[in-house]
């Protein structure tokens, strides 16, 4: 994967956290994990009796954690929406990086909508 397809990964993917972000082998399982995740709903776990105990505590488990990860996902979705950005600001990331409008937002949210910080994050990545 080169560093250009990096860069992709980390502005268009939208579900990782600054801790998150890998390149990479673990960057695209990261992820593909993520986007596993989003499909499936926790409560389907719930009632799923597989008629082995260890298996079904392993089933109620990764409910449990999908669980997690669909929680920490949508605080995180809140507290960027938080974040105040200017359309002339979005505007000038879309000309200067050449993205989409939402992935120059996402971007601008994900530095506290500084522009220079931004531009910056993206270039380093």
């Amino acid at each position: 994967m080169s560093k250009e397809e990096d860069k992709e990964n980390l502005v268009e993917d939208g579900d990782e956290d600054k801790q998150e972000e890998l390149t990479g082998t673990a960057g695209q399982a990261s992820k593909d994990m993520q986007s596993m995740a989003d499909g499936i709903d926790p409560a389907a776990f719930a009632n799923l009796d597989l008629g082995n105990e260890s298996l079904n505590k392993a089933v109620a488990f990764a409910g449990t954690e999908l669980a997690k990860l669909k929680n920490a996902k949508m605080n995180r979705e809140r507290e960027l929406a938080k974040v105040a950005v200017t359309g002339e600001d979005i505007e000038l990331i879309v000309s200067e990086l050449e993205l989409s409008k939402t992935a120059a937002e996402k971007l601008l949210r994900e530095n506290g909508g500084n522009v220079d910080s931004a531009l910056r994050s993206f270039i380093e990545a």
